[in-house]
Order: C-alpha cells, then sequence, then structure tokens
C-alpha cells in the first residue's frame, strides 16, 4: 500500500476530491477536518484503502485529468495576457491592426481547443468557476 499512499500526495488532488474518496471510505464522521489527517491516519485505514482501491484510483485518475485540463486553460490565459497587437498607421487618420488574420487564426485555434475540452470525460461545470 506504500505506493498507493505515496500517490494520494497529488497536487492535484483537491479537497473536493478528498471528501469523495472520505465519503467512499466511510470516514465523514471521523475526519471531519481535512487539514487535521495525517499519514498516520491514513496508515490506519490501510486495509480499508485496498479494499476501495479501484474507486479511489478513479477518483485520482479524475483529479489528474481535470489538474491538466485547468493547466492547459494557464497556458492559453497566459498567451493572451502578454499578446501584444502591432498597429500600424492608416492613411494618417487611425492605427489599423497589423496582421489581423493571424490574430483570428490564433483566437479561433484557442476557442476551437476550448470547445473540444468539454468532450474530455475530465470536463466538469462547477458552480464556483463560474464569474
Amino acid at each position: 500500500m506504500i505506493p498507493f499512499i505515496n500517490e494520494l500526495k497529488s497536487e492535484a488532488l483537491k479537497e473536493r476530491h478528498w471528501k469523495d474518496m472520505i465519503k467512499i471510505l466511510d470516514l465523514t464522521m471521523t475526519w471531519n477536518n481535512m487539514s487535521d489527517i495525517t499519514l498516520r491516519d491514513i496508515w490506519e485505514q490501510a486495509d480499508n484503502l485496498k479494499k476501495n482501491e479501484h474507486s479511489l484510483r478513479d477518483i485520482m485518475i479524475n483529479a489528474q485529468g481535470e489538474k491538466a485540463l485547468e493547466e492547459f486553460l494557464k497556458q492559453i490565459s497566459e498567451q493572451w495576457k502578454v499578446y501584444q497587437l502591432e498597429l500600424i498607421d492608416y492613411q494618417k487618420k487611425c492605427k489599423v491592426i497589423k496582421s489581423w488574420d493571424d490574430l483570428f487564426t490564433k483566437a479561433k485555434e484557442n476557442l476551437s481547443n476550448i470547445l473540444s475540452m468539454k468532450l474530455s470525460p475530465y470536463f466538469k461545470v462547477r458552480k464556483s468557476n463560474i464569474i
């Protein structure tokens, strides 16, 4: 069980994943506060972990998939934060975007990738993520 317990320290596991795992392990009465759970507490549940390993692994795999999607969205966000439009003078009246077709191509590509994320089994809409 040591390798499995070691996997529980994954950064992908968020509080909601831990709550799901605690429900599966039927420890909601024992482990109320996530920050108080120790390695010893987990180790004492080794038999329970082994018995529910498949269900717990499913949660861990979902957490990894969700983390990958979050990282991808962060990359797209960072790209657009630093993106600068190149403007040129147009007939000395105004400025227009130079290479606007590149801008639209990039936007279309990013939107396509974001829309395809909805097809991922790890995509879930959460009320807390809605702005």
